[in-house]
């Protein structure tokens, strides 16, 4: 097919309608009509007619398992889009319906739309990563030039991510990007064990280009907040899905600090990549461009992932300290009264005689 050639408006008619039947049998309909697309032959504005559809089609989803399936079902088309150019198209598109919608969607719907949200999120990275996954079909390519591909798939994943996000309109939106991100990313990644890189220092950041920016330049301070703790403390913090043990009488380490850092290995799953994002953190705490009331959280993430990799050292335990308890204003202004109280004459051998009057 060259494009939707006006199939468009019938489509999000028929995804809008009342009857569940209909809007099932479109649904089907739209994912087979999609397959058979050409590359590059969709147009925005064509898109966001049909995000029209499919938004109100969510909108009268009730019950939360029909709603999980029906956001499944719409993310899933990303998957069949011909190229991740097309599909990116088609997430971006989303996310200009829902910063122009968002407003207008009451408290009892929100989370049928913070379901599509997160499905979509997942879906979309999952087609980022998708070429490390070909490596065995790119034939007589070197690794470097696969390298190259695969990277261009992300940093267009980043760019349309970082293209649509408003956070000066609907905050909302880019709280929610920052809460579910590293969930998210964890689901699009396959099963990592202790000493996996499956992206490169340069894939990896290239994913959290959207968060560098925002760290960077954004005005508003609870996204900043957010984004230093649900994506890169999260990252930080992020364990294996199991417990993997290792007899360390067996192995050699040269100090103490290599025997923490192999054993924070086994346990944090992304600590292959803490040297490249503490570097990509620097650079944002230095750049010029950062702004100030920024340039201090992004300080402090650095010193966490440049710590975290030194053992912590032991506590010696103090015996018989004296604590000292700094006094309340009330107890200062005891201690005042006591202090101009006068003393009183200390007791002689001779006391003074006592006059007596005589009448």
């Amino acid at each position: 097919q060259s494009g939707l050639d006006g199939r468009e408006i019938q489509f999000a008619q028929q995804l809008a309608s009342n009857k569940l039947k209909v809007r099932n049998k479109t649904l089907a309909k739209l994912q087979r009509f999609i397959s058979s697309l050409d590359e590059d032959a969709v147009t925005d504005e064509e898109l966001l007619k049909l995000w029209k559809g499919l938004f109100y089609c969510m909108w009268m989803s009730d019950k939360v398992p029909v709603q999980q399936e029906l956001a499944m079902q719409i993310a899933g088309l990303l998957q069949h889009f011909p190229s991740p150019a097309s599909a990116f198209q088609f997430l971006k598109c989303f996310y200009i319906t829902m910063n122009r919608e968002w407003h207008g969607i009451d408290n009892l719907r929100l989370n049928k739309f913070y379901s599509l949200q997160r499905k979509m999120l997942e879906e979309s990275l999952k087609i980022a990563i998708s070429d490390i996954f070909n490596k065995t079909e790119s034939g007589g390519e070197d690794e470097e030039e696969f390298t190259e591909k695969e990277s261009e798939t992300i940093f267009l994943w980043s760019s349309t991510i970082g293209d649509i996000l408003n956070p000066q309109d609907c905050p909302a939106i880019v709280l929610h990007l920052a809460d579910i991100f590293v969930d998210s990313l964890n689901k699009a990644l396959p099963t990592m064990k202790p000493g996996d890189q499956i992206l490169s220092d340069m894939e990896i950041n290239g994913l959290l280009l959207p968060f560098y920016s925002l760290l960077q330049s954004c005005d508003d301070i609870r996204i900043v907040k957010r984004v230093k703790e649900d994506v890169f403390r999260a990252l930080l913090k992020a364990k294996f899905d199991e417990e993997y043990e290792f007899d360390e009488d067996e192995m050699e380490f040269e100090s103490e600090a290599e025997r923490y850092n192999f054993k924070l290995s086994a346990e944090r799953k992304y600590f292959p990549y803490f040297d490249t994002i503490e570097e990509a953190l620097l650079s944002v705490a230095t750049s010029k461009d950062t702004l100030e009331k920024n340039r201090n959280y992004a300080f402090e993430l650095q010193e966490l992932y440049q710590n975290v990799r030194v053992p912590p050292q032991p506590t010696v335990p103090v015996h018989n300290s004296i604590k000292y308890k700094p006094l309340t204003s009330e107890e200062a202004a005891q201690v005042n009264k006591k202090r101009r109280k006068k003393r009183k004459k200390p007791a002689t051998m001779n006391p003074p005689k006592k006059k007596i009057r005589v009448k």
